[in-house]
């Protein structure tokens, strides 16, 4: 039989070790974001930085580049190119594609977007990104190239997550 005192401090070396158990899945976790974060381009780190520094999440962070990536064709498109666009974002009033001053400034401009429009009104998921920020069958996309958008962003965001 377990006096009183005994219970209290089995007690409290279970919370202790719940507590260092929780501490090491944290550095885990975080060991993971700095590897992936250590592998990614130049490009990829200045959004993925924006992104963090818009107080965005990790994964988030994370899906915010690989929107970028599909967006861009790999940040080799003309609009990226000339009109410092990160994400094809399209004006359907004026009904043409944003043009920005500076890169700083289409960057600002695209994670923004993202922050205040999708992940700010609790679309969290690529698909449900997806049907509002490139809907297939939408005017702009009169060649049906829309119905890509979800599988690519998908599998760029998964190959930057599954970095080893």
């Amino acid at each position: 039989v377990l006096s009183s005192s005994m219970v209290e401090q089995v007690e409290t070396l279970e919370n202790e070790i719940n507590i260092q158990n929780s501490q090491l899945e944290a550095k885990d976790k975080e060991i993971e974001r700095l590897k992936v974060v250590a592998n990614l381009k130049d490009i990829e780190k200045k959004i993925y930085n924006v992104a963090i520094n818009s107080e965005l999440t990790h994964e988030q962070a994370i899906l915010v580049v690989a929107i970028s990536k599909h967006e861009t064709g790999n940040w080799t498109s003309t609009l990226y190119k000339n009109n410092n666009n990160f994400g094809g974002i399209y004006n359907s009033s004026a009904k043409n594609f944003y043009s920005y001053e500076s890169n700083a400034k289409g960057l600002e401009s695209f994670v923004n977007l993202l922050k205040n429009n999708y992940f700010g009104k609790g679309l969290n998921t690529i698909e449900e990104i997806g049907s509002k920020y490139c809907p297939v069958g939408a005017e702009n996309d009169p060649s049906g190239v829309n119905k890509h958008w979800v599988p690519k962003v998908t599998e760029y965001y998964n190959n930057y997550l599954n970095v080893k």
